[in-house]
């Protein structure tokens, strides 16, 4: 490996932090959910980065970087710079990419680009001339991101994310329209809703309320089947709707009173406990998966049963 000074590897680092900085954000916005959070590995980058320094220079170089990722993020479509361009740092930015994202309209996963984006913090700060009292204090650490993604395919109405900036974590604060959740075609369509709400509280890291969507998606399920819409028991309803399913074929299946039983005990304890809600929500995929082949019948809702609903 051959050695530089810090004058010349010191943009390439930058670069490479860049690099990373924006592969997170991708990441944030196609595989994370409501709240939760992904890291830049900025020790990793200027660690490697220091190896390639001279080791006279790797004093000048840990001062020199300390200094340079100080500042705030920009947002940008692409890095104005040249490495032969001199030995100017370039700026910390974050790369704003064509992500894959679930469109509704389209009804599939399909290319967004950006359409629109703002630093808010930075345009909070203008107003200081005609807002004395403004007491925001312009923290390096700290950035709110607004971005408008539009998918690429049926030009619809853009999706807005908020991201906020502390540090060298991103975190995705806000989203509108709320995400759209592909799940299992084998879902029974009436009760689908529930069955999406139960797996966007999970993915907001909301677990007792995902837990009480999957059990109530269960219970309406099992009422639909056995007609039964007085007052009963869930689990007397589901040993109802158990034996609707042939003998030689229930043995083979998830029982979903089982699952039932799971996630009741979860909210009785007011038990966050999102192993119980993944290994019941597996169950239930497998249990409606197996009706498909197993070709069972499934009761159609009435307007007269809709209304005892």
């Amino acid at each position: 490996m051959s050695s530089a000074t810090t004058e010349e590897g010191l943009p390439h680092v930058i670069l490479r932090l860049i690099e990373a900085a924006s592969d997170e954000l991708s990441s944030l916005l196609e595989t994370k959910h409501l709240y939760q959070r992904v890291r830049i590995p900025h020790e990793d980058v200027i660690a490697e980065g220091r190896k390639t320094i001279a080791g006279y220079e790797q004093a000048i170089y840990d001062l020199t970087i300390k200094r340079a990722v100080l500042g705030k993020f920009q947002l940008t479509q692409r890095v104005l710079y040249s490495m032969e361009s001199g030995s100017k740092i370039p700026p910390l930015a974050l790369l704003l990419r064509n992500v894959k994202l679930f469109c509704k309209v389209c009804d599939s996963a399909e290319a967004y680009s950006p359409l629109w984006f703002t630093d808010a913090t930075n345009e909070v700060l203008k107003t200081r001339a005609v807002n004395p009292l403004l007491e925001l204090p312009a923290k390096n650490w700290f950035q709110l991101f607004v971005l408008l993604y539009q998918c690429q395919i049926c030009k619809s109405d853009p999706v807005s994310f908020i991201v906020r900036r502390e540090n060298w974590h991103l975190i995705l604060e806000g989203r509108s329209p709320m995400e759209e959740v592909d799940i299992p075609r084998e879902i029974p369509r009436p009760e689908s809703h529930l069955y999406k709400d139960s797996v966007i509280a999970m993915q907001s890291g909301k677990y007792l309320a995902a837990i009480l969507y999957l059990r109530v998606f269960i219970e309406q399920f099992g009422r639909r089947q056995t007609g039964i819409y007085e007052r009963e028991s869930g689990e007397a309803i589901l040993e109802t709707y158990a034996k609707q399913i042939p003998e030689g074929k229930r043995g083979q299946m998830p029982s979903l009173k089982a699952q039932y039983e799971k996630l009741s005990a979860a909210i009785h304890s007011a038990k966050e406990d999102d192993a119980v809600y993944e290994a019941c929500r597996v169950a239930v995929n497998e249990h409606f998966e197996l009706r498909r082949l197993f070709k069972l019948s499934e009761n159609v809702i009435s307007d007269k049963d809709s209304a005892k609903g």
